[in-house]
C-alpha cells in the first residue's frame, strides 16, 4: 500500500495529524457549513434595503434589454450578479428573499474554501479556517445584503481550487474549470483580476521543473479574451463612482484590519478580537516561513497565501494614493486568505493548550460580534422612510428626492406599502427607461454635471401651484470626498419662496422635510 501523501505544511510529527486525517474530516465540513447557513440566515429580513440594494433589485427588474444596455455601459461591475438576480425575483422580492441569492453564494464558499486551503496548508489548518469564517462577522454582513460580493468571493475561491488542481493534474475538467471560474469572476467584480495576478506571480517566482506552463498559459489567454469585454466595460462605464471614496486614512486602515477580523459592531470587547487575530497572523506567517524552507512546493504555497491575503490590499491601497478608492469591501476577497494565516497560527502554537485557549476566545468574540451585528448593526430605515410619508401623505402632494440614489429604495417600498391613502406624485428625478435624467446617468454622470441644478430647478417650477405641500428626502447629500453639497441650499432656497417647513425628521443619514404652501396644518404625526 502506498504512503499517503501530506500536504506541503503537514508533517508525521505534527501532533494531531493522524488524529483528524484518520477520520472523516467531512462531518465537520459539514456541521460547519450547517453552522454558517444559520448565522447567516439569521434576521435576514431585518433591515431595510438600502441604496445600493435597491438600485440592484431595480436594474434586475427592468426590461432585459435595456438592463443588458446598462450593464454594458454604465454598470458593468455587477453584471453577473444582477443577471442571476433577475432569475431568482421569481421567487418573490421581499428583503430576505432578495438577500437569499447571497446567502446561498457564501454558504457555498464554506466547503470551496476547505479545498482551497487543504491544498495549501493541510488540513487541520483548513478546519480552523472555515470554522473561524463561518462564524466572522464581516463575512456575515456581506452575506446579508442584495450585492454581489459573496458571488465574486465564491467564484474566487473556484478559481484558486482549479489553479491548484490544474498545477497537479492539467486535465481538461481542471482547466475549463480554472477558465470559467476567472472569467465569470470578472463578471461578478472586476477586482477579481487582482487574485488572477497573485496566482501567477506565486507560479512564476517558483516555478517548478514539472509545472504544466503549455496548458496553464494557454487558459490564461482565455480568461484574458473572454474577460476582455468587461475589462473595456468597466474603463468606459465607471466614470464617476468612485467620487464618494475619502483620501485614505489612518482610520480606513484600522476599519479595514477590523473588518478582517470580523470586529465590525463595537462593544466593550470589540479590540480584544483584532489583537488575538493580528497575533495569531503573525503566528502562523512565522511558522509557515520556516516550513517553507523545507520544499519548494511549501514556499509556493506559502506565497500564495500571503499573495492572496496581501496582493489585493497593497494594489487598491497603491492606486488610493493617486486617486482616493481604498474601500474595505474591495479587498473582500483577501477575508479567507487572512483566516488561513490565523487558523496556522493556532494550529502551529505551542504549548499546545495556548492555540486551544486562543481558539476559545477568537470563537466566543466573534459569537459576541456576531450578537452586536444582529442587534446594533443598522442600514438606512428605508422601511420607516417610507412608512413615514405615506401613512401622512395628502392628495395633492408631491416629493423630491435628492440628491444620491434615494428614489430606488423609497420607489421599492412605496410599491409594496399597499394601499395608502394618497401617494405624493414625484417632481424630482423623473428619469427615463434607462434611469437618465436630462439625458445623463444618474445618479453619478449628473451629479458632476454643470447643468444638473437647472434640471432639478426646472422640475421644481409651478410645482406650488399644482402641490400644496411638497416632502422633500436628503440622502447623502454631503459626502466627505466631495464636500458640502451647495445644491441643497439652493434646493431648500427655493423651496422656502413659495413654502415654509412645517415638520422635520431624521432617520439616522436620511432626513425627511415637509414643506406647506399656506395654512396651518399640524406636523404629521410619528
Amino acid at each position: 500500500m502506498t504512503e499517503k501523501r501530506l500536504p506541503a505544511f503537514a508533517t508525521e510529527n505534527d501532533i494531531g495529524w493522524r488524529w483528524i486525517s484518520s477520520r472523516p474530516a467531512y462531518a465537520f465540513v459539514g456541521v460547519v457549513t450547517l453552522v454558517a447557513a444559520i448565522l447567516r440566515l439569521l434576521y435576514l429580513g431585518k433591515e431595510s434595503l438600502w441604496g445600493d440594494e435597491a438600485f440592484t433589485v431595480a436594474l434586475a427588474s427592468i426590461p432585459l434589454p435595456t438592463m443588458l444596455k446598462l450593464l454594458a455601459t454604465d454598470e458593468p461591475n455587477i453584471a453577473l450578479y444582477v443577471l442571476m438576480l433577475r432569475g431568482w425575483l421569481a421567487l418573490g422580492d421581499s428583503e430576505a428573499t432578495i438577500r437569499l441569492l447571497s446567502v446561498v453564494f457564501a454558504v457555498a464558499t464554506v466547503p470551496l474554501l476547505y479545498c482551497v486551503v487543504r491544498r495549501l496548508a493541510g488540513q487541520p489548518v483548513a478546519l480552523l479556517t472555515i470554522l473561524l469564517f463561518a462564524v466572522n462577522a464581516w463575512a456575515i454582513r456581506y452575506a446579508q445584503e442584495a450585492r454581489g460580493y459573496t458571488l465574486w468571493m465564491m467564484l474566487t475561491l473556484a478559481s484558486w481550487l482549479f489553479f491548484l488542481r490544474s498545477l497537479e493534474r492539467p486535465t481538461r475538467w481542471n482547466l475549463g474549470g480554472y477558465i470559467a471560474a476567472s472569467a465569470l469572476g470578472l463578471y461578478a467584480h472586476f477586482f477579481a483580476v487582482m487574485s488572477f495576478v497573485a496566482q501567477w506571480i506565486a507560479v512564476l517566482l517558483y516555478a517548478r521543473r514539472k509545472t504544466p506552463w503549455r496548458p496553464l498559459v494557454a487558459s490564461a489567454a482565455a480568461i484574458a479574451v473572454l474577460g476582455a469585454p468587461i475589462v473595456l466595460a468597466t474603463r468606459l462605464g465607471y466614470a464617476g463612482q468612485l467620487d464618494w471614496i475619502p483620501p485614505t486614512s489612518f482610520q480606513t486602515i484600522q476599519v479595514t484590519m477590523y473588518s478582517f477580523c470580523g470586529s465590525v459592531a463595537g462593544g466593550r470587547f470589540a479590540t480584544m478580537l483584532p489583537l488575538l487575530c493580528v497575533t495569531f497572523w503573525a503566528v502562523g506567517l512565522l511558522a509557515l516561513s520556516r516550513e517553507s524552507r523545507k520544499s519548494a512546493l511549501a514556499a509556493r504555497n506559502l506565497a500564495l497565501i500571503v499573495l492572496g491575503a496581501a496582493l489585493p490590499v497593497a494594489i487598491v491601497f497603491g492606486v488610493s494614493i493617486a486617486r482616493p478608492s481604498f474601500v474595505p469591501r474591495y479587498v473582500f476577497q483577501c477575508l479567507p486568505f487572512f483566516s488561513v494565516l490565523v487558523a496556522a497560527g493556532l494550529w502551529r502554537m505551542r504549548p499546545r493548550w495556548i492555540g486551544a485557549a486562543a481558539l476559545l476566545a477568537i470563537l466566543c468574540l466573534s459569537l459576541y460580534q456576531d450578537y452586536r451585528y444582529y442587534q446594533f448593526y443598522l442600514r438606512d430605515d428605508w422601511r420607516g422612510v417610507t412608512e413615514y410619508i405615506l401613512s401622512n401623505a395628502k392628495t395633492g402632494d408631491g416629493i423630491v428626492t435628492y440628491d444620491s440614489p434615494a428614489r430606488w429604495p423609497y420607489d421599492y417600498y412605496a410599491s409594496n406599502f399597499g394601499s395608502p391613502a394618497a401617494r405624493p406624485d414625484l417632481i424630482f428625478p423623473q428619469w427615463d427607461d434607462e434611469f437618465r435624467v436630462g439625458g445623463l446617468s444618474y445618479p453619478f454622470a449628473f451629479r458632476k454635471s454643470a447643468g444638473r441644478e437647472a434640471v432639478m430647478m426646472r422640475a421644481l417650477d409651478g410645482a406650488a401651484s399644482v402641490h400644496p405641500r411638497i416632502w422633500l428626502i436628503l440622502y447623502h447629500n454631503e459626502i466627505p470626498a466631495i464636500g458640502t453639497d451647495a445644491g441643497t441650499e439652493r434646493l431648500l432656497a427655493a423651496l422656502n419662496q413659495h413654502y415654509r417647513m412645517t415638520a422635520e425628521r431624521d432617520f439616522e443619514e436620511i432626513r425627511v422635510l415637509l414643506f406647506e404652501r399656506a395654512g396651518n396644518a399640524p406636523p404629521p404625526r410619528a
